[in-house]
């Protein structure tokens, strides 16, 4: 979660012509649990539908640096804190309470992992996606880090089943 709240405005930017978030720790206020955390992730063709490129332009066009520039930076949850709380809310909300049905912002990695694994992705893909390392020497020494044109259609096999307006 506070891989997406820490965003600025210069992470998101268009790499060899595709859309992307820019997962890095750049400013002094982002951090990342590892070197390897860092990545270029394509945004979703969902996302675009629903508008978030045109928040990200409204965004900029008002002078803002940061993504979600009303997000308070926490010294414990950084800039997470609220979202967090916000997002228990909505599963609680949407009665995910306990037992088996007990999820957290967190299991949406595990979701794209999954989905992405039972349609016979490479897991070095998901983990180009996720910011996980993976595999030898090979790809954890000598390989660069995927191109975006290489995770675009991995990401596009997430499906989307919902249509709401996100970004207005």
């Amino acid at each position: 979660m506070n891989e997406i709240c820490q965003l600025y405005l210069g992470d998101l930017k268009s790499v060899n012509g595709i859309d992307c978030i820019h997962i890095q720790a750049k400013h002094e206020d982002q951090n990342l649990k590892t070197p390897s955390s860092e990545r270029l992730i394509p945004i979703h063709s969902k996302l675009k539908e629903l508008g978030f490129m045109e928040y990200v332009a409204h965004q900029r066009s008002i002078g803002h640096t940061r993504l979600f520039s009303e997000l308070v930076r926490h010294s414990k949850h950084s800039y997470a804190a609220t979202p967090s709380k916000w997002f228990a809310n909505l599963r609680t909300k949407l009665g995910f309470t306990g037992g088996d049905e007990k999820k957290d912002f967190h299991s949406f990695r595990h979701t794209v992992a999954d989905h992405l694994k039972q349609l016979g992705v490479a897991e070095s893909v998901i983990g180009g996606i996720l910011g996980h390392q993976t595999g030898g020497i090979t790809f954890n020494r000598y390989g660069k880090d995927y191109k975006p044109e290489m995770l675009a259609a991995s990401v596009e096999m997430l499906g989307f089943d919902f249509t709401v307006t996100l970004f207005t």
